[in-house]
């Protein structure tokens, strides 16, 4: 098998049990979803049979968010991360990080100064363990200064969430959901 050949295989078998987006040209042998559909010319496809070896035991380690004054960010991250259980602040320069409480790593949430950065429409989903959680972290939300602030609502059945938009723009949302009835 050449060494081409052998890359692709290996990458399929990664690529197995994961939604991947792929590039609209034959390779991988993915099952189109065609609710999810196509866009930009990508198409989503979900692939199956994923070995366990290859699972992850987490499913993120932290999120380097970008705003454009790290000062004039402080205040709302320092309400904000905690209430999402991000709650032991750890000083590192040019940083505002706060990790979670999980051994031996926690997982982070660090924000740092780009002065030319710009909000896109990307958004930071965290899950809430119930409707009264989701509630809570609106109430907070709003305290620290949230723009944009839609919800909390049930947004589809099984799914209660709000959105809202931290002081620069970057979106989030906090979200209860559970599988429908």
């Amino acid at each position: 098998m050449s060494h081409r050949r052998r890359e692709k295989a290996d990458l399929e078998t990664a690529l197995i049990g994961t939604t991947v987006l792929r590039r609209l040209s034959p390779g991988f042998n993915e099952k189109p979803n065609p609710q999810q559909g196509v866009a930009g010319g990508l198409s989503v496809c979900t692939a199956v049979a994923f070995p366990e070896a290859f699972r992850m035991p987490r499913l993120y380690d932290h999120i380097d968010l970008r705003v454009p004054s790290l000062a004039d960010a402080t205040p709302f991250y320092e309400a904000l991360l905690p209430a999402l259980g991000f709650t032991r602040r750890v000083d590192v320069e040019g940083w505002l990080q706060y990790e979670s409480n999980h051994e031996p790593a926690g997982a982070f949430f660090g924000v740092t100064e780009s002065a030319a950065h710009v909000a896109n429409e990307n958004r930071i989903a965290f899950w809430a363990d119930s409707d009264v959680g989701v509630d809570r972290l609106a109430e907070t939300v709003a305290i620290a200064g949230a723009r944009n602030i839609e919800g909390p609502m049930p947004y589809e059945p099984g799914y209660y969430a709000v959105f809202f938009e931290d002081p620069f723009g970057n979106r989030f949302e906090v979200c209860h959901r559970t599988a429908p009835t």
